[in-house]
Order: C-alpha cells, then structure tokens, then sequence
C-alpha cells in the first residue's frame, strides 16, 4: 500500500540531505538574524514535526474521534504540496514544534531525521498504519487524514529547504 509514498519520502529525504551535505557545525548554526532560523533550526523543525506524524500514525481509529473524512484524501497531496511550495506566506510554527536546541550537533539531528524517515516507510512496507480517515487537525491547514499528513511531511522539508 505505501510505496508511492515510500518513493517520495526517500526521495526528499535526500534532496534535503544533499542540500545539507557539507556543511560544519558553524554553518549550520549561522543566522542571518535574530528572527530567522538557522539550518540546524530548520531540521530540528523538520525533525519535531516528523517525530509527531509518526506517532499519528499509528494511532488507531479511536471511538471518541469526532469526524471522518469521506474520501482518502481530505485535502489531498496537489493541495499540500502547492501550499507548501507557496514561500510568499510566512508562517508561525506552533511553540511544540519550534526549534528549542533538543539536539546537540548536526550528525545527531541528521541520524534522527533519517531513523524516523526509516521507521515510517518500514511501516508502511509492512502495513502497521491503518489509514481510516479519521482527522487530525493541523494548526495551519486544518482537518488532514493520515495520508494527508504523510504528504505533509513529504512536502514540509522542501519549504524549508527552499
């Protein structure tokens, strides 16, 4: 069930680590301001999020969720991958996902973005998701299903990236 989205998560996983590829801790931590994160802030961001759409994941369909979508794909993968491209809206992320330093240096962000990155696809290889439409909500978005949110975080790293 998963490999389309086993493909693209490789695959922007690699992007973002060939864009990092190189760099010294120094770089990596440089701001070009006070306001503006810094690379390694930018993954640990990355990272954060990432960490928590696994754990949605594998939630199960629980009785006291109160609404499903009627289709796989509430806001669907063109949808959230446009808004993710769109970099002329700037947008706050909430303070539980906002880079605290929860990483020492960038070998240790690098290894959880790939382990986690990892443990998602060997999920889906071996189909310990179920995808039954239950919403979650997304404090920018909305209301996403589980596929949603894995294109989300297929998407999510290019943003930061670009």
């Amino acid at each position: 069930m998963g490999t389309e989205f086993i493909e693209e998560i490789e695959s922007t996983e690699a992007k973002l680590l060939a864009a990092i590829n190189g760099l010294t801790e120094e770089q990596s931590k440089f701001k070009v301001s006070p306001v503006v994160w810094s690379i390694h802030e930018c993954i640990e961001h990355i990272v954060v999020v990432e960490v928590g759409v696994y754990r949605l994941l594998c939630k199960e369909n629980s009785e006291s969720a109160s609404r499903f979508a009627e289709h796989d794909e509430m806001v669907g993968k063109l949808k959230i991958a446009a808004k993710q491209a769109d970099r002329s809206v700037k947008r706050q992320a909430p303070d539980s996902v906002k880079p605290m330093g929860r990483f020492s240096n960038l070998d240790e962000l690098i290894a959880k973005f790939h382990d986690n990155r990892k443990r998602i696809c060997d999920g889906l290889r071996n189909n310990e998701f179920v995808f039954d439409n239950q919403l979650f909500i997304h404090p920018i978005v909305g209301e996403l299903t589980k596929k949603d949110w894995l294109n989300f975080m297929i998407h999510h790293p290019e943003r930061h990236r670009a």
